[in-house]
């Protein structure tokens, strides 16, 4: 039984970007009644999360200070608070992630210390581990049983799969890394000879900078099977963003990747910048992705995806110079292939088999790196909450095994498709149906939306029950 005294009561799992700027925009978001947040985070670290709570400085944004603000209504909120504490920074700098971590924490503090008087605002290291009761009660891992009206799931992307071929006779070797945001173990490696890494994403690149800092570090191969890096930003942003328009005639995925491929090249022949191709592409690449039918979906995750992705998300140029030094040394080289098999040597190394377009190579390593990027499938990392979510039957995975499925608002739906009424997701969850959902740009959006839906939401409830008494 409630009584017009009991809060609106919210529980947000994960604080990395996408809970804290939720937390952030729902703090700011609401205008009165009796409020009960609660945080729950069970690294300890409210604010970076796993994306930037990287110690290695020389790990960069891959997006410059001009468009990482946190608060899409002050869009200079993060270039103002960097230009503070750096007064060399600009609009283009390319600052660290870990900047960037401390700038979500402290937005997190000030936030927190403006609400309203009649908001309870709780930070706790706990993981959630299971919902029950249809959605109105968080069971976490110390046994504490938090009631909520809404609960948000924020929990990010999960874990590398495991590359194929990879048995259970590896998983324990101490030269295999299972998880490469495992920073410890990462630093571990650096007086190895020479270092595997399978994969060739922006993970890699975190990787590589942080193995090879200076003059020494091992020899490093990066196996993927394009063996393609990221592509990089320039110094100095394009001049423009090309607009851009649709396809005509029956969306597809070979058509629209075509359109903009062309397009981009048509703008290089130009003498432009093809990113100024891509970048006005981005704004509607939800749309898109929702256009297409769900098996013009699959064949774009399959044919073109990757090279969409390389484009898209760029590196820094300070990055990109230095993995340019690697290259150039000899000390980091790409090959493309499809790895079947990773075995323990007996001198202690592992022995690698890769196929190639001429046949299979063997490769023996000191140590290997798993940076195959996150499993997509929601619980595949066997991570209890969302295992549990899908076994009650409280949600379902999203279209293709994308996340979860949810509703236009990120409202989660249930096994047999309908909306749960108060369980929410935003980020890397909603990828079924958004796809392009795991930066900045994005979440801040639904982290504002998600917040102002759960305000609206809130004082209604606040004065129904009011009301009631």
């Amino acid at each position: 039984m409630t009584s017009p005294t009991d809060p609106f009561r919210v529980v947000v799992v994960g604080a990395g970007f996408a809970g804290t700027a939720t937390a952030v925009q729902l703090l700011r978001a609401w205008r009165g009644g009796p409020l009960e947040l609660t945080l729950l985070e069970r690294s300890g670290r409210f604010g970076p999360g796993v994306a930037f709570s990287t110690p290695d400085a020389q790990h960069l944004l891959n997006v410059n200070a001009a468009g990482m603000s946190a608060l899409p209504d002050a869009p200079r909120d993060f270039l103002d608070w960097l230009h503070a504490r750096d007064t060399y920074a600009h609009a283009g700098t390319f600052a660290p992630r870990v900047a960037y971590g401390a700038y979500l924490q402290e937005l997190l503090a000030q936030t927190a210390a403006n609400a309203a008087g009649e908001v309870v605002f709780t930070r706790s290291r706990d993981e959630a581990v299971r919902i029950v009761d249809g959605g109105a009660t968080v069971l976490t891992r110390s046994g504490a049983a938090l009631p909520a009206d809404a609960v948000v799931l924020a929990v990010g992307v999960n874990r590398p799969r495991t590359p194929p071929g990879a048995g259970p006779e590896l998983l324990d070797h101490p030269g295999y890394v299972a998880d490469p945001w495992d920073h410890d173990r990462i630093a571990a490696l650096a007086d190895r000879d020479r270092v595997l890494i399978v994969g060739s994403g922006l993970t890699m690149i975190d990787v590589a900078m942080s193995l090879c800092p200076g003059d020494g570090g091992p020899e490093l191969i990066a196996l993927s099977r394009r063996g393609v890096l990221p592509r990089a930003h320039h110094a100095e942003p394009p001049a423009h963003v090309r607009p851009f328009r649709p396809p005509t005639g029956p969306l597809t995925a070979d058509r629209l990747a075509a359109h903009v491929e062309n397009a981009a090249l048509a703008e290089v022949a130009a003498g432009g910048d093809w990113r100024s191709v891509v970048d006005g592409v981005r704004p509607y690449t939800q749309q898109l992705w929702q256009s297409l039918p769900l098996g013009e979906q699959a064949r774009f995750l399959a044919r073109h995806a990757r090279r969409w992705e390389i484009h898209r998300h760029r590196m820094a140029p300070g990055v990109a110079e230095r993995l340019r030094t690697l290259r150039d040394e000899g000390r980091l080289s790409l090959r493309a292939g499809s790895l079947q098999r990773l075995d323990p040597a007996a001198d202690g190394g592992i022995d690698a088999l890769y196929k190639t377009a001429d046949g299979v190579e063997a490769l023996h390593v000191d140590a290997v790196v798993n940076c195959t990027g996150p499993d997509p499938s929601p619980g595949a990392d066997g991570d209890p909450l969302l295992s549990n979510l899908i076994a009650d039957r409280l949600g379902r995975a999203g279209p293709l095994g994308l996340g979860l499925d949810t509703d236009a608002d990120g409202q989660l739906c249930d096994c047999d498709g309908h909306p749960s009424g108060n369980l929410f997701t935003l980020g890397a969850l909603r990828r079924g149906q958004l796809w392009e959902t795991t930066a900045v740009p994005e979440i801040r959006l639904q982290a504002a939306d998600l917040a102002n839906l759960l305000a609206a939401r809130g004082a209604a409830l606040c004065a129904e029950r009011a009301a009631a008494a």
